[in-house]
Parts: C-alpha cells; structure tokens; sequence
C-alpha cells in the first residue's frame, strides 16, 4: 500500500473543488512567495508541480513577471490552461527531475506544497539550481513536522506515519540545497491565520480525498478511518464549525 502513487488524472477533476485556498490565505502565501523569491515584473519565474495553477495564475496576475507552470500531469495542466486568465501563463507538461529548460533560465524557482511529491528530491534540487540564474532564487513551500503532527488531518488513522514519511524534515531539506550548490538557506514558519469552516463542508472535503495522502489508502482502510475520523471530528469540535490554523514553513536558498 504505501508504494501506491498518488493519481494525478483522478485528481484533477475535482482538484479545484477542494483544493482552492480561501483568498486571504492565497494572498498571504503569495505576498511571502513574491518577498522571500525576489519576484518583480522583470522576472522569469518557474512554478514546479504547478497543477491547476491555484498558486501559479494569481502569481502571474499580482506581479506581472513571467510565470512558467510546469507539471507532470496532463490533466492538470489542461484545467489549467482552461482558466479565466490562464493564458497569462506559459504551461509545460514535465518532470521535476528533468526539466524541459536550458540552464540558467529562471531568476526564481517555487514549489508550494509540492517537494513531498517528488521521489528523487536530490535531482529535482539539483535540477532548480541548474536552471536557475546567478543569484536566482528558490523558495519551497512546505510543512514541518511539527506542523504536520498539529494538522487536523492527523486524526485520519493511518495518514500520520505516511505524511512524516513523505515530508522532509526541514533540517534535511536545507542541507540538500547546501548540498546542491545553494547558499543563505533559510527557514521561514509562518502562520497565515485561523479558517473557520462548516462541519459539513470540511467532512465532505475528506469524502472526496482533498489531500493527497488520503488517496495512498486502501478503499477499506479509507472508509473505516473515514469512520473514525467522524465520529472524532464531532467530538472534538462543539457545534457545527470547525476552526484550524493554517502553518506553513518556506524553506529559501539562493543560486
């Protein structure tokens, strides 16, 4: 079961249902993204493991740079594409560990919630710095395991021990960009405020597999964790509301 792979295709057709962030949260991501990369209307960006383009189009439209959106899969980027404003994006199908670019072609490279994905983390790493330019800058989007361990998501039985073991430690994730050539690495945790959301809305969001570790479980083991989670879920939180904090840690290194 964990040498199951998330399914991108599967994914994509309900990604933006659940995935959108709530725009004072987008804006927050995004003005840390545009302040720790350096990014200004003369830059060429490259947003890795785009996917719809949730992070990637609202970046293109708030600083005017040039935003490349690269993701593996086709269907992602195919909704994005389809977009309102989509085409302010240049869109490339490819993989994180072999990019489609010559070197030194960006001034910035992300990966918001992204890096955990990526099986040869080492040469997605040591691809960004080739194809950074001289003083370029990458800013990964992650989370700590602290963060982790306080998510709510925590509570899913099983999902746990597979998020600790897909995110990287944030010590680790540093000494790989030194390892790479990176130099000023440096972490960030930040809060960008409480989300209140609906009982309903936020067990309808599990139902459908938002985060990708659920979609790493066995139907069996989703359904009855589904079970327990719920029955939790309104134990723990009075009423028909949920609150939860939403973490991040950026994680930058400069070419």
């Amino acid at each position: 079961m964990r040498s199951k792979k998330v399914d991108y295709t599967l994914l994509s057709k309900y990604y933006d249902d659940v995935r959108v962030q709530p725009p004072n949260v987008l804006e927050f991501c995004l003005s840390k993204i545009v302040d720790l990369g350096k990014i200004s209307t003369s830059s060429v960006v490259l947003d890795v493991g785009c996917g719809t383009g949730i992070y990637t189009i609202p970046l293109a439209k708030k600083t005017n740079a040039v935003i490349f959106g690269l993701d593996s899969s086709k269907e992602m980027i195919k909704k994005a594409k389809m977009k309102e404003d989509g085409q302010i994006v240049e869109w490339q199908i490819g993989d994180a560990e072999n990019f489609p670019f010559d070197n030194a072609h960006f001034d910035c490279a992300i990966m918001t919630l992204v890096i955990h994905q990526i099986v040869n983390k080492k040469k997605a790493i040591d691809e960004i710095y080739r194809v950074l330019k001289k003083n370029g800058t990458f800013v990964i989007m992650t989370k700590s395991h602290g963060q982790l361990r306080r998510s709510l998501i925590m509570d899913f039985p099983k999902t746990r021990q597979i998020d600790l073991k897909r995110f990287p430690k944030v010590p680790k994730l540093k000494y790989m960009l030194l390892s790479a050539g990176f130099e000023n690495t440096r972490y960030h945790v930040v809060s960008a405020g409480t989300t209140k959301v609906s009982m309903k809305e936020y067990l309808e969001k599990i139902r459908k597999k938002f985060i990708s570790t659920l979609t790493l479980l066995d139907e069996e083991e989703f359904q009855e964790g589904l079970r327990i989670f719920e029955k939790k879920m309104r134990i723990l939180n009075a009423g028909n509301e949920i609150i939860y904090e939403k973490e991040y840690t950026f994680v930058v290194g400069e070419k």
